[in-house]
């Protein structure tokens, strides 16, 4: 059974074998509120510098030597969750997640897809400007925003690494950069393919309304398969998502 997973992060070198630290309160409710963790609980630290095994405490000094003992362990101290690391931290190499590629969508549907991606694997997320999709309001604030929540998912389901969000782009400009060799269009007309699993691919989701017919023959002429995810014609966004979980699904 894999272990459960919290994150950590501060400047400077990792903590050392033996060490312990405390969560940052956001990670520590949700240790407390949805993990459920008390002292004695093993789990898994991540960070930048990788994963380490850690073991919930109850007895600890901080700063100010005040000592914690389990019975007063969410008591107090804001229920901060400090954690006794029990080996060193090691990269983790996950398989590289498709590249997901979906139109911009009015609303807070885009922000509800960025961190579901982020959850379901992707590498990478590049918000699409087509002719039938509508660019205002895009701005640092917004970009931002989208990277916070994929942050907040990445923790959440205790990724090691980030899902990277590219800056908003045309589809011309998309298609002309660097992708995967294996790409996918996903199409609502069910006569096209299923699509595959296939763990490093492009994955193309259209706006609302899909792409018009001179987007969709220069996506086909760049080298995108188009795929089918049934007989149903999705949302844009639950598209994408069914299409991640297929590419990620193990054969």
């Amino acid at each position: 059974m894999r272990l459960r997973r919290l994150s950590y992060a501060r400047a400077g070198s990792p903590p050392e074998q033996g060490e312990i630290i405390a969560l940052d309160p956001s990670q520590s409710r949700h240790a407390h509120k949805a993990l459920r963790l008390k002292p004695g609980h093993c789990l898994e630290i991540t960070g930048p510098w990788g994963i380490a095994p850690g073991e919930v405490v109850g007895d600890v000094a901080d700063g100010a030597g005040l000592s914690l003992s389990p019975s007063d362990f969410s008591a107090n101290r804001r229920d901060i969750v400090y954690v006794k690391i029990t080996g060193p931290f090691a990269l983790e190499t996950s398989p590289k997640g498709p590249a997901l590629a979906l139109a911009l969508i009015k609303g807070a549907r885009f922000d509800w897809a960025v961190e579901k991606a982020a959850e379901l694997g992707a590498s990478s997320l590049t918000p699409l400007i087509t002719e039938r999709t509508n660019p205002s309001g895009l701005g640092q604030a917004k970009q931002a925003r989208w990277v916070r929540l994929a942050e907040e998912a990445r923790k959440q389901c205790g990724r090691p690494q980030p899902m990277r969000i590219e800056p908003p782009t045309t589809l011309s400009e998309y298609l002309a950069g660097s992708l995967p060799e294996k790409r996918f269009l996903l199409d609502p007309d069910p006569t096209s393919k299923p699509l595959p699993p296939c763990l490093e691919a492009a994955l193309l989701a259209g706006p609302e309304g899909g792409l018009t017919d001179e987007e969709k023959a220069l996506v086909v002429e760049s080298g995108f398969v188009p795929a089918s995810l049934g007989p149903l014609i999705l949302r844009t966004e639950t598209a994408a998502l069914a299409g991640l979980a297929r590419l990620t699904r193990p054969d």
